[in-house]
């Protein structure tokens, strides 16, 4: 975004966006999808406990 400057925000109706909004619209779209699918640390903490075999974290609450 800072690339793109200040018509890198713009929403996809306004005629200087760059690529009708394309790019504000994948910026914005992608802190969302995190949240929707578990925040990193929970995932991270799914693949070092499931997968890597790692030690639970002892911050996290007993299942």
């Amino acid at each position: 975004m800072d690339m793109l400057g200040v018509h890198g925000v713009l929403g996809r109706k306004d005629p200087h966006a760059v690529q009708r909004g394309r790019w504000v619209w994948g910026f914005l779209r992608t802190r969302a999808s995190t949240m929707g699918a578990g925040t990193s640390e929970i995932q991270r903490n799914t693949i070092a406990e499931q997968i890597l075999a790692l030690p639970r974290d002892p911050g996290m609450p007993p299942r």
